[in-house]
């Protein structure tokens, strides 16, 4: 059975023609779910697996599973390198079994520290025990241990070996060192960014940390928490070493909010990690899943169990992230807050109760116009072809101001009709839309298969200008059929898939034709620029497509990205380009959601 990512992003044709530029799947998804157990042991090492194939990691960061204090500041060390690892502590505990499996999985094979790797742990023998390193010593491995007498002397120790790596003493991050909410969302950006992460207690300025920044002299220290967390002395004393900033909130949530939007926030995260930053053991899905959130830009913020606290939301709702990393089980961070925070981006089903129009089949039947002129253009050969649709719209509705989809069959644009078997029309319009199926001028044989070929191309080209010609006839008669002008999508499976695209990402330059939002099933953008102006899209692709290979369904998301669109990829692992029929309800849930979104139809009329 296939399974289901989504990816927020946008969308890009290939084979229909092969991508020559195809870029890597990103990993995440709109919503993934790693660091599955409520065992943390176990709980990192899927997020081990989750970030890293094997043998490509070069460090390990092993610290105790049952406490914090001398974990807080390994994420830096692992930084984007490899994964950070727990292991039962305490001066006599043996290495869990499956924590060296993992390492041995993880690391290239073990050569000693004139290898390229290592293992860092994290911590002294009554942390992590001597027989634990000795095994790993024992078996070929480089292990240096960072322990100091306490666990402000385990920060500095590793923060030193992180400059010694490479790190960048341009920001030291100061955390207080009897509680983790402020360093542990703070370790994300660290391990991001390659700034080390020192504490201290939350009173006074430690000496050896005075010690340390003294001679490092960072061209910044960040104070990550408010007064509570660390006082006006420690400032004081901190500022007289080098330039001070407070990233504070008035809560643990608010700060974390405050360390996304201070320290993340120039560096455009594209994604958001969430930790539940009211559990006791919050702090090692946290630290473990700084690595995750570094190697794919997603700032950390907290939930809890069951809710999104108000600051966080905020965050949400105003940034451009595009996809979540949930940190850790339905135990700590529940189903219910995966669906609020999908519905911040408008995937979620619309709240409210009872049949809601635009949201549910609210009619049990349908009214067709068919074989209906909506322009004449000229075809391949040169002849003048009636470019002929049928509109659905649900049987006895009063309501005149409907939003509208055009929807447009596949086919490689040689093949196919308007009453193709590939579309959603039916369902769309008992929910009270207007839709309409367009046949569009088609190459006379098959073209798009072994390139971008002229043919192809034209095809291409047709199909949009043919696209756009129904939305201005529909935008012309919009009282007649009952259509709000301003509330127009399309949507198309295959070759109608790479039309919408083509119509949605020619938003800006055609505003007479713009859209406000493309849904695609199995389709790519081909040679097109993509605009901040253009269309959000939601995207379905297939991992197994062998007709538009997923690879293009991947590089049309980084174009998305990068222009700051808000849209959707929805990965369906091992599906093939008949997604359109094998995944239809999830389709059709997603996108009704989406238009629910993306045309504001909160505010349409009823």
């Amino acid at each position: 059975m296939s399974r289901v990512r989504r990816c927020v992003a946008f969308a890009v044709l290939v084979s229909l023609f092969p991508l020559a530029d195809a870029q890597a799947e990103p990993r995440p998804g709109v919503t993934r779910r790693v660091g599955n157990s409520a065992d943390v042991v176990a709980a990192a090492i899927d997020l081990s697996q989750g970030a890293w194939s094997d043998g490509a990691a070069r460090v390990v960061a092993l610290g105790r599973s049952d406490l914090f204090p001398d974990s807080l500041a390994g994420a830096a060390i692992a930084g984007t390198r490899g994964p950070v690892l727990y292991t039962p502590g305490g001066p006599n505990a043996s290495l869990a079994p499956a924590v060296r499996a993992e390492i041995e999985r993880v690391l290239p094979s073990p050569s000693g520290c004139n290898g390229a790797s290592e293992i860092a742990i994290l911590g002294g023998t009554g942390a992590v025990s001597s027989g634990v390193e000795s095994e790993l010593t024992g078996a070929g491995w480089c292990v240096r241990r960072y322990g100091g007498a306490t666990r402000i002397e385990t920060a500095l120790l590793i923060a030193d070996a992180v400059l010694a790596a490479g790190g960048s003493s341009a920001k030291v991050l100061l955390a207080r060192s009897d509680n983790w909410p402020d360093s542990a969302t703070g370790s994300a950006f660290a391990a991001a960014t390659g700034h080390p992460v020192v504490v201290t207690s939350s009173g006074a300025l430690d000496s050896s940390v005075a010690a340390f920044l003294q001679r490092v002299r960072p061209g910044q220290i960040v104070l990550l928490g408010g007064t509570g967390a660390l006082s006006p002395a420690v400032e004081q004393a901190a500022a007289a070493i080098a330039p001070t900033i407070r990233v504070a909130g008035a809560s643990r949530d608010a700060t974390a909010v405050a360390i996304a939007d201070q320290l993340w926030g120039p560096r455009n995260p594209t994604g958001v990690t969430f930790v539940n930053g009211f559990s006791t053991n919050g702090w090692a899905y946290a630290i473990a899943a700084a690595v995750n959130s570094a190697l794919d830009g997603a700032a950390q913020v907290f939930v809890d169990t069951t809710s999104i606290p108000r600051s966080t939301l905020d965050y949400l709702e105003r940034a451009n992230d595009r996809f979540t990393i949930i940190a850790g089980p339905t135990s700590l961070i529940s189903s219910t807050v995966a669906a609020e925070g999908e519905a911040s981006r408008g995937i979620g089903t619309p709240p409210g109760t009872g049949t809601i129009r635009y949201r549910d089949e609210v009619f049990a039947a349908t009214t067709w116009q068919t074989d209906i002129v909506y322009g004449r253009a000229t075809g391949f050969s040169g002849d003048t072809e009636d470019l002929v649709m049928d509109v659905v719209e649900p049987t006895g509705d009063t309501v005149t101001q409907r939003p509208l989809v055009i929807w447009a069959h596949g086919g490689g644009f040689f093949g196919g009709s308007r009453r193709t078997n590939d579309n959603l029309l039916e369902p769309w319009a008992k929910r009270g839309f207007v839709v309409a199926s367009i046949d569009y001028r088609l190459i006379p044989a098959p073209g798009c298969e072994g390139g971008p070929l002229p043919t192809c191309l034209t095809g291409i080209a047709n199909g949009v200008d043919d696209m756009q010609t129904a939305i201005r006839y529909f935008r012309a008669n919009a009282s007649t059929y009952g259509i709000d002008p301003t509330r127009v999508a399309v949507a198309g499976f295959s070759a109608g898939a790479v039309m919408s695209l083509g119509v949605a990402f020619s938003s800006e330059e055609e505003p007479d034709a713009a859209v406000g939002a493309a849904i695609v099933v199995a389709g790519r953008t081909v040679n097109q620029a993509v605009t901040p102006g253009d269309a959000p899209t939601l995207l379905f692709h297939g991992t197994e497509d062998a007709t538009i290979p997923f690879a293009s369904a991947a590089s049309t998301l980084v174009q998305a990205w990068n222009a700051g669109l808000r849209s959707i990829l929805v990965t369906i692992d091992g599906g093939t380009h008949a997604i359109g029929t094998t995944h239809r309800e999830l389709i059709l849930r997603d996108s009704v959601n989406f238009l629910w979104s993306q045309l504001n139809l909160t505010g349409a009329a009823r």
